[in-house]
């Protein structure tokens, strides 16, 4: 059996595909994660990434796994039904400490729900500042 490492989750509740495709590419990019192969047409995996000697793995869900196990993991849904991104950092190496793989996927998952959260932001901004256009009109 391979090595289990801790996942985390991100709500991605009335988000379009693409947004977020950018959201976990710039997620990546503040992580400092390297060779970003992200596939927004592909329906299961959204992308793989580096962390250092970790591989970072996201991918469409609507339920949560407990451990992923080497990286592959198996309640992986189609995009056009998930609820979620499941995101882990592993390491098919017995020198890697599963609990700093965890924090990486952690670190990961809190800068897309920033993204997120900046998005609602200004969208919620937007629709309040178009009632006040009119109103002046």
């Amino acid at each position: 059996m391979g090595r289990a490492f801790k996942p985390a989750y991100v709500e991605i509740k009335d988000i379009a595909p693409a947004k977020l495709h950018e959201f976990v590419s710039w997620s990546l990019d503040e992580a400092s994660c390297t060779d970003k192969r992200l596939d927004l047409k592909a329906n299961r995996i959204l992308g793989k990434a580096a962390s250092g000697s970790l591989t970072v793995v996201v991918w469409w869900t609507a339920q949560q796994e407990e451990n992923v196990i080497d990286g592959m993991p198996m309640l992986t849904i189609n995009k056009e039904d998930a609820t979620m991104l499941g995101v882990c950092a592993y390491s098919r190496s017995q020198t890697v400490d599963p609990t700093s793989a965890t924090d990486v996927a952690l670190r990961i998952k809190n800068k897309i729900e920033h993204f997120i959260q900046e998005f609602w932001k200004e969208v919620q901004s937007k629709q309040d500042f178009a009632p006040r256009l009119a109103d002046q009109v």
